[in-house]
Parts: C-alpha cells; structure tokens; sequence
C-alpha cells in the first residue's frame, strides 16, 4: 500500500532528521525553525500556521530538548504547540496526529514503565511532555466523539543514533574521549537505549496501521525492552573506538545524580506487542547505532576545528 504524504514538525532535529531519512523518498513535508538541506518551510510553527493539506499524517516531533532552569512559562510551549497543530491537522483532513513524548513523564526508577503507570516526572523536560501530552486528551476529550482524526502519543525511550543531541551520554562519551576529558558514571547505570532507526520504523508503522479507530487517542510505549546497562554501552563505544584507532573513553564514578535524572527507564512493550508484528525486534543493531553517533561527533568536530575561533586550538583529530 503507498503512504500518503506525512509532514514532520521539528525535522530539523535529532528524530525528525532521521525519520525525514528513513522516508526522504516519499518526499515528506517538513517543517522547523532551524534551516537545514532537507527543511522545505523553515518557521516559527509557534507563531506561524503549516499547510498539512494532503497530508496523511502530521508527526510532531518539535519540543524543547533543553529546559534546565528555564521559567515556567517555557515549560508550557510545547503544549500550546501541539495544541495548534491538532486543529489545523484536523482542520486540513489529516488522518493521523503523532505526538512524540518520552519516557521522562515516568519519573525515578522502577523496574519497568508501562503505560498504565502513573506519571510522576521529575525534571522539567519530562513535565513539559506530560503538559503536551494532555493537550493531545484534552483534545480527543473535547471532541465529544466528532472528530475523525487519530492521535497517538508515542513515549520514546532513550533514542540513540546519527544526528545524536551532544547531551546524551553516548555522545559525551566520545566527545569527551577525543578531547581527553574524563566521563563522570553517574548513579542511572540502566536505560533502555534504542536506535533511532528502531523508533523512525516504529512511527512509521503506526502511520500505515488501519487498526485505530477515527476519533480515538492512546498512549504507546516505544524502546528496548531490554534495559542496557551503561557500562555495556561504554564498553561498546570503547570496542568501536579502538577499532577505528581513536582515542580510549576515561570514566570517573560519581556517587551522586545530575539534578532531575531518573534512577534508570526500562521500558515495558507489553501493550505495543501488537503494533510490532513485520519489525524486527527493537535494539537488534545498538552497536550500528552507537558507531552512527561516533560519527555524529567526528563529523561536529570536523565542522567546529574550522571555524576561524578554533583554528588555535589543538585538533584531537590530526592524529588520527
């Protein structure tokens, strides 16, 4: 069955560049902010209205990654984003809305989140998609069973993979080690780490599923049901490192967390079973999705050693 056209809000971001990736042959629409090669409509969806006509499915993958401190009020924009494109999706006859959420609306440490676990975030980002969550019930809720469009909000954990946000420990593993920093092993030593390649597969799966009633919303959990430790995935990054004659990760433990880190997310696929039928199981090729961020990271560092503010410095990559 051909898709139809989807949109992808946020696509210059970590998910929506490699969903844009995954389906760049059916030349989705996309949408953000921030210019990049594959943006179509680079503006302000906060301000500015998109054009979803003749879209199948709009998935928002547009957030504030990075809400650490920051008042309130930013806390709140998401919501107030995925509230508007709900009803200009539904005003244009999209079919599908996908939110993507995060396991951070879970909280601390538990054995397994599913989705009928009560949220408890702890840091700000993880209130920030609850909020945005919400916006997707309120409106289901408020549509008093009229609407024909489906919602799903899909609670992501730990996407790992090309385009990798410097903040994610992977990143700063290898970042840190071609700098010759030391890596602090924080108290979370468990997550259930998924390639970004498992989770674009996944929304697409949703998109081209008929099981949803129109009308309806549900909550999805999307990772590796097996948690990873952290210590394997430095000792992979390590393996993958050495192979390509770089520079070993220097790693420090520390007693302690970073304030609003959960404990550890393992993620409970019990209810998204029957979503999976046709995917291979998720977390198959970690080691290709930890490789993809070394990359990432050779790639930024490439870029930044040429900016006239770093030509000084030492190029931990001349070397190699």
């Amino acid at each position: 069955m051909a898709r139809r056209k989807v949109a992808i809000l946020g696509a210059a971001g970590f998910i929506g560049t490699n969903l844009y990736d995954t389906i760049a042959r059916e030349v989705p629409r996309t949408f953000d902010r921030n210019p990049a090669q594959h943006v179509q409509h680079v503006m302000d969806l906060s301000t500015e209205r998109p054009d979803f006509t003749g879209c199948r499915a709009v998935v928002c993958c547009a957030s504030t990654a990075h809400v650490w401190g920051k008042p309130i009020e930013d806390i709140r924009h998401e919501e107030k984003l995925v509230a508007r494109m709900l009803t200009y999706a539904e005003e244009d006859g999209v079919d599908l809305f996908v939110h993507l959420s995060s396991s951070a609306v879970y909280g601390d440490y538990k054995p397994y989140y599913s989705e009928y676990d009560d949220l408890a975030p702890i840091s700000k980002y993880g209130k920030q998609k609850v909020l945005a969550e919400r916006a997707v019930r309120d409106w289901q809720i408020m549509s008093f069973g009229r609407a024909k469009m489906k919602a799903v909000s899909i609670r992501v954990f730990n996407a790992v993979g090309k385009y990798q946000r410097r903040t994610m420990f992977p990143y700063i593993v290898v970042e840190n080690a071609l700098l010759g920093k030391v890596t602090p092993l924080y108290t979370a030593e468990h997550r259930s780490w998924t390639p970004v390649t498992d989770v674009c597969k996944f929304i697409m799966h949703i998109v081209d599923s008929t099981s949803m009633a129109p009308g309806t919303f549900t909550v999805v959990n999307c990772g590796n049901p097996k948690p990873v430790p952290n210590s394997d995935v430095l000792n992979e990054l390590s393996y993958l490192l050495k192979r390509r004659r770089l520079p070993q990760p220097k790693t420090e433990r520390v007693h302690y967390r970073r304030n609003g880190e959960a404990g550890g997310y393992f993620c409970d696929m019990s209810k998204t079973l029957a979503w999976l039928i046709g995917l291979p199981p998720m977390g198959e090729n970690l080691s290709k999705a930890l490789d993809d961020v070394i990359d990432t990271v050779l790639d930024n560092m490439r870029v930044e050693f040429q900016t006239p503010r770093l030509v000084a410095r030492h190029d931990p990559l001349r070397a190699y």
